[in-house]
């Protein structure tokens, strides 16, 4: 959930959030399941990629996704990008990687990427085949690349509305807008699919309650014992699915990896 690129008007994220999330993400379910699901197949692609082997983040926000990359990718460089300086000094206090401020359409890098992660990022973009396009420019031939995005537009909610989102995503449409910007698709899953049920019923119910979008949205961060740890034993078994490349039937979650062409 970071944003990449500028609108004064409009914008694609609200920076208070990178503290917010900070307290929370080691523990909450949702941040467990799906960081290890990166860190997994990083590890795979990382492999196979040539010497000497980059890693870029964009939208790493506060790191933390990318402690996880660079657990992953541990004998590659490994960079993480993002606009807002809020989160930056927080993912350099958090990982000591390198970081670098800058918009995802004006990228500062001469040299190219062998992997490329966007984790919750082209969601809160206008131009998502724009962005991915602007990424396929410093990777090669060959170059991986790593996406998620909430799936599903019957799940939208308060929680989209404040984390300024543009979208959620069905698997036809993120296919189209990978394979339109250069790239071709590998593997292409839902996921979250456990929580699929929970997600959707406790968003319509919340829309009752008369909360602010943002009190709303804070409130699904919180970390309930018992339950929390359920989840995460839950999604950790559905993780195994994915690792192997077997696609899930939905989730709250989408998942793809490609490759430039």
């Amino acid at each position: 959930m970071h944003s990449a690129t500028t609108e004064v008007a409009s914008p694609t994220y609200d920076a208070g959030y990178f503290e917010v999330l900070a307290r929370v993400e080691d523990r909450h379910f949702w941040f467990q399941a799906r960081n290890r699901l990166i860190h997994a197949l990083a590890a795979q692609l990382i492999q196979v990629a040539a010497a000497p082997r980059r890693v870029l983040e964009v939208g790493c926000g506060n790191g933390n996704v990318l402690r996880w990359l660079r657990s992953a990718c541990s004998e590659s460089s490994v960079i993480g990008l993002d606009l807002f300086p809020e989160g930056l000094s927080l993912a350099k206090a958090r990982t000591g990687a390198s970081v670098v401020s800058a918009d995802i359409f004006r990228l500062p890098f001469r040299e190219s990427f062998n992997l490329v992660g966007i984790f919750d990022v082209l969601e809160h973009l206008d131009e998502d085949g724009a962005a991915l396009a602007a990424v396929g420019s410093i990777m090669p031939a060959g170059g991986q690349l790593m996406i998620t995005v909430p799936a599903s537009e019957s799940l939208w909610s308060y929680f989209d509305v404040a984390a300024h989102h543009r979208r959620r995503y069905d698997p036809v449409q993120l296919r189209r807008t990978i394979e339109n910007s250069g790239f071709q698709v590998d593997f292409l899953s839902p996921f979250m699919a456990t929580i699929y049920p929970l997600v959707y019923a406790g968003r319509k119910l919340a829309s009752w309650h008369g909360k602010s979008a943002k009190q709303s949205a804070e409130y699904d961060l919180k970390i309930v014992p018992g339950v929390n740890e359920a989840l995460a034993f839950v999604l950790r078994q559905e993780m195994r699915f994915l690792t192997a490349r077997r696609v899930l039937p939905f989730g709250t979650s989408l998942l793809a990896l490609a490759h430039k062409k």
